[in-house]
């Protein structure tokens, strides 16, 4: 019997007693921001597994602009147009992926942004109506 990971086939039996095993789970994926990623040429990867998470987590409450459109599909309805951090106002030009979640009992809808350099990761809570940016990524300039 084989198990597969990404395009590599390794046999059952030597599997557990693997160093590279070992390595594949060390190496589980943290999240990458949507496909926003692609101006990210550094990032390395082994069988389609990020060999490091280049993100900062960030977990603050920012002021956000939000365009609210009355026809569109849904995916556009809701557009974080800018936000303010620490100072700087970042104005997003793309929404890469929006998709709504649960928190406990809490609706949460995460939004994940790029300005065009760097890509953001923003939660809207939809029972306390705030905003939190989560995490950014940096990109290149």
């Amino acid at each position: 019997m084989w198990v597969l990971w990404g395009q590599a086939r390794f046999p059952l039996t030597s599997l557990f007693t693997s160093s590279l095993v070992q390595e594949m789970i060390t190496l589980h994926v943290a999240f990458k921001l949507s496909r926003c990623s692609d101006h990210h040429p550094d990032q390395k990867s082994l069988f389609g597994v990020f060999l490091m998470d280049p993100t900062i987590p960030v977990n603050e409450r920012v002021d956000v602009a939000v365009l609210y459109r009355k026809q569109g599909d849904i995916a556009t309805l809701c557009f974080p147009y800018k936000m303010k951090f620490r100072g700087q106002e970042i104005v997003f030009t793309e929404l890469c992926l929006r998709h709504p979640t649960t928190q406990g009992r809490r609706m949460v809808h995460v939004f994940d942004m790029t300005d065009g350099v760097n890509d953001y990761r923003l939660e809207f809570d939809a029972e306390g109506l705030t905003w939190t940016l989560v995490a950014t990524l940096e990109g290149r300039q």
